[in-house]
């Protein structure tokens, strides 16, 4: 997903899945939760976030020599734009009365 150029790398999934996985750490948890039949509590949701901001950093600091295109900031950008999209979607949500 390089916005400037328009050409999208292999490596752009993997950072969008994990600024996904930072973005939402409560879908995954419940995920897990409906998987294994265990609750889940704050604990785990640090857990989740630790490991998925740590996965991007060892993600980035393995591409960008083998990669001189990636910008430090790409992963910034994908979960600035992945929080927006919760955020609007959660706007969305509460203004036409969709809410839980």
């Amino acid at each position: 997903m390089r916005f400037r150029r328009g050409q999208i790398h292999w490596y752009d999934f993997i950072l969008i899945g994990l600024a996904a996985a930072i973005v939402y750490p409560d879908k995954i948890l419940e995920w897990v939760s409906e998987k294994t039949g265990r609750s889940y509590g704050l604990m785990a949701l640090l857990v989740v976030e630790v490991v998925a901001i740590g996965l991007m950093i060892m993600t980035m600091v393995l591409l960008m020599p083998a990669y001189p295109k990636l910008e430090w900031s790409q992963p910034l950008l994908f979960v600035g734009c992945v929080a927006l999209f919760r955020l609007l979607m959660w706007a969305a949500l509460r203004m036409f009365g969709f809410d839980d």
